[in-house]
């Protein structure tokens, strides 16, 4: 039985280099129910009981997902709107996601260097997902590290390589291995 769910957003998924390739090395693990939450709604209309009911049986929640100027995709947003509802999600005392973990798997297209400080967003990639490590929080969620693929575009245009992108897969599948230790579905 599986105990992490995987949620992937993405607008363009068929036409993906990144997000394509760490969703096909984990989906069909063991441990794993992998959703492309793309296909699970209507014109950004979620049917929220059934996506409430799915986040309360796993104790581990992973969001994957490209970044998208410097934020999550806009149905990734509209997910957030509708399913953390006050008095579910939050406040964290009567939260059904407290004591849940919340990872992120994200894809950028810049390199990490750009996600530095002293580079050219001025933002570390944490620091660029502030906002999803206090709605943890606020839910009463543990917020993990977040598992950045970075440079994720085109070879042509310098992105990094196929070879590069299979090593990111293969750690996403520690990642995940890592996590399919903790209790089983509630």
């Amino acid at each position: 039985m599986s105990n992490i769910l995987i949620n992937l957003f993405h607008p363009n998924y068929t036409g993906s280099r990144g997000n394509k390739i760490l969703a096909e090395t984990v989906q069909n693990l063991p441990s794993v129910t992998f959703r492309h939450v793309d296909t699970q709604c209507s014109n950004f209309t979620f049917d929220v009981a059934r996506e409430q009911e799915l986040l309360e049986k796993y104790p581990v929640i992973i969001v994957q997902h490209p970044v998208m100027w410097y934020n999550m995709p806009p149905l990734m947003k509209a997910w957030y709107d509708q399913v953390f509802q006050y008095g579910w999600a939050y406040p964290a005392d009567k939260s059904k996601l407290a004591g849940k973990t919340l990872q992120l798997v994200v894809t950028t297209g810049a390199s990490e260097d750009a996600y530095k400080t002293t580079g050219a967003y001025a933002y570390t990639i944490s620091e660029t997902f502030r906002p999803q490590q206090q709605t943890a929080s606020l839910c009463g969620m543990q917020f993990a590290p977040i598992f950045a693929v970075y440079g994720v575009r085109p070879i042509e245009i310098g992105g990094v390589s196929d070879k590069e992108l299979e090593k990111q897969a293969k750690l996403y599948v520690k990642l995940v291995q890592k996590y399919s230790k903790k209790k089983k579905c509630l």
